[in-house]
């Protein structure tokens, strides 16, 4: 299954217009629609351990995890800690789908005993 989506990411992904309509049609059709994104997203997000209140902003949520007074107070808009967060969703995404565009990943050997 994990196969299967993965080409069907690398299809979505092709510059051929065709074979772009053609695996967004397969996904809606076999799968999911486009609001489960938003749901894997946002628990992706949360899985990397970033914070509800950025993912709120992200998603554009009126209602989130800053509520009531301190909504009205707190207005800064997260920019910074929403462009890390979603650095980082792009990068596992594109690992799922091009492993060997793996960023920050280190390859360690054993020190010598």
């Amino acid at each position: 299954m994990q196969r299967i989506f993965r080409e069907l990411l690398k299809q979505v992904a092709s510059k051929d217009l065709t074979t772009r309509k053609s695996a967004r049609a397969q996904l809606r059709k076999k799968w999911w629609i486009f609001h489960d994104l938003r749901r894997a997203d946002a628990t992706g997000m949360a899985s990397f351990g970033i914070p509800p209140h950025v993912v709120d902003k992200i998603l554009n949520h009126r209602t989130g995890a800053i509520r009531g007074v301190t909504r009205i107070y707190n207005r800064f808009e997260y920019g910074p800690e929403r462009r890390k967060a979603l650095e980082a969703w792009a990068n596992h995404v594109t690992a799922l789908v091009d492993p060997a565009a793996r960023q920050n990943v280190t390859q360690l050997r054993l020190a010598a005993a």
